[in-house]
């Protein structure tokens, strides 16, 4: 499960090693100003 973290003027989504390893890229860093809603999904 990924997991989201502010840090400074960024959101941060970090994913675990086999989520990496199948997009291929590290952790997500978003800037903050480009996210205009959040939503939460149950499993």
């Amino acid at each position: 499960m990924a997991r989201l973290m502010v840090k400074g003027e960024d959101l941060i989504v970090r994913l675990p090693w086999w989520e990496k390893a199948a997009a291929r890229r590290r952790n997500v860093h978003v800037p903050l100003s480009e996210v205009h809603q959040v939503a939460i999904e149950t499993d």
